[in-house]
């Protein structure tokens, strides 16, 4: 049995995780699945990918005033 892991979902707004959800058929409610609505969310996260956790990019997340600060944050968590 596949252990469960969280999806942290980086999406343009909540209106596109939602479709995010919609679209691979999980809900929004879904304690494993998170919208990281902000960049202080995105830095209280403990994700740890060799365990399974992953983080998606959907939408329009570029056009957020935070992405250069989440870019540069995930750059340096996943820095080989």
């Amino acid at each position: 049995m596949t252990e469960l892991r969280r999806i942290y979902v980086i999406a343009g707004n909540y209106r596109e995780f939602i479709y995010w959800c919609k679209d691979n058929r999980l809900s929004r409610n879904d304690p494993m699945v998170r919208y990281v609505s902000d960049f202080s969310k995105l830095m209280g996260a403990i994700i740890e990918e060799s365990k399974g956790d992953k983080v998606v990019l959907y939408g329009t997340y570029e056009s957020r005033m935070d992405w250069p600060l989440m870019a540069e944050e995930l750059t340096l968590r996943w820095r080989p």
